[in-house]
């Protein structure tokens, strides 16, 4: 009697089958419920190193590593309660003794009366895409950690700039308490009443002075910390202020006249206070060094709402951006100064993308640029 056309195909799904399971890479592997093998592929030697005839009919049992010893049998209790398991990572223990990562699929075998009686198991060995896995998140870590010790150099320099500029601001409130103290001191051997209150007032005067120079040192100290990296909410218009206070400090000197004007009030944003700081004090510095030997040097700092966010601008009267640095002015490297090592905008820009904002940058109506910049409103 001749094959039927339905056995001729079921002979042959069963052929490919066979077939497929022969050359694949995972190991494809079927047991008994008590935990002996029934059958063991080509990809099970390579991925274990025992070959058919060491494994059929013994324990899937050798495989397990000291300590895991549990997981098999906990596996086939669910197999013979008929459930999956599926992309379950563990090791196994290779032939040689080594450790094998691999992710796990098992299903339950049923018979013509739906009775568990086996479990089909597929192995994948993901001990190569976990070391890249590894790697790469290595290779993030130390990107992140070379991105924060750039900011810190990047404030460390903002800071070398400002050195100079930074001693005659705070001798300026050194010298005034130096004035109102002698002052007193002469008022005070004269020792009558409108003397007192000459020299009550020369002291709250002096004190303020103090204060004055304590306050420039807190900020500049408060700008130097390294940064930790971690954002939370935050007064835009405390940290316009504090970024202005400190890149501005020889604006008066250059020419520059300065318009803070943020005027949100309770505005909060969610920011790495530091880590705007900084994109600030490099767009504040840049504005004032684009404006030097301009017959027109005005700095506006703002910031507005804007369709749930803060836009925050920074505008100078320069020169303007050439055409031929505009459309590549957030590229590493690009400057227009000429000591300039042009990475200054690029970090600014992936710290405001790190923020989940957008920066950019547009000319003036009357001359000169505007960069400006989105954070989250919080």
């Amino acid at each position: 009697m001749s094959p039927t056309r339905d056995s001729f195909d079921f002979d042959a799904s069963a052929q490919l089958l066979a077939a497929i399971v022969a050359s694949s890479d995972d190991a494809i592997i079927s047991k008994t419920v008590d935990g002996r093998v029934t059958s063991w592929n080509r990809g099970a030697e390579r991925m274990f190193g025992y070959v058919a005839d060491e494994m059929i009919g013994g324990p899937i049992a050798v495989l397990a590593l000291p300590g895991r010893e549990d997981e098999m049998p906990a596996i086939l209790a669910r197999i013979r309660a008929g459930e999956r398991v599926e992309h379950f990572e563990t090791e196994r223990r290779h032939k040689n003794g080594a450790s094998v990562l691999v992710s796990l699929s098992v299903s339950p075998i049923h018979n013509a009366r739906g009775e568990v009686v086996g479990a089909s198991k597929v192995a994948r060995d993901i001990s190569a895409a976990r070391q890249a896995s590894d790697a790469l998140k290595l290779a993030q870590a130390r990107l992140q950690e070379q991105h924060l010790e750039l900011m810190h150099a990047a404030r460390l320099g903002e800071l070398g700039q400002m050195a100079a500029t930074l001693a005659h601001e705070i001798n300026q409130p050194l010298s005034a308490i130096k004035a109102y103290l002698q002052g007193s001191q002469r008022i005070i051997l004269r020792d009558d009443e409108p003397s007192r209150l000459k020299v009550q007032d020369a002291l709250l005067r002096a004190v303020d002075q103090t204060d004055r120079a304590g306050e420039v040192v807190r900020r500049l100290r408060q700008f130097a910390k390294p940064n930790d990296g971690v954002q939370s909410r935050q007064s835009i218009d405390q940290i316009l202020e504090d970024a202005a206070m400190l890149a501005t400090l020889d604006a008066g000197q250059r020419g520059v006249t300065v318009d803070l004007n943020p005027r949100l009030g309770r505005a909060m944003v969610m920011a790495d206070r530091i880590e705007i700081q900084q994109v600030l004090m490099n767009l504040i510095r840049n504005a004032i060094e684009a404006m030097e030997g301009q017959p027109r040097c005005e700095l506006q700092l703002g910031a507005r709402q804007a369709s749930g966010a803060i836009e925050v601008s920074v505008s100078d009267t320069g020169p303007g951006l050439p055409s031929d640095v505009r459309e590549r002015l957030f590229t590493p490297f690009v400057t227009t100064k000429p000591n300039g090592m042009g990475i200054g905008l690029s970090i600014c820009r992936k710290i405001i993308e790190g923020h989940g904002g957008r920066l950019w940058a547009e000319d003036n109506v009357r001359g000169g640029t505007t960069f400006r910049f989105t954070l989250q409103a919080a």
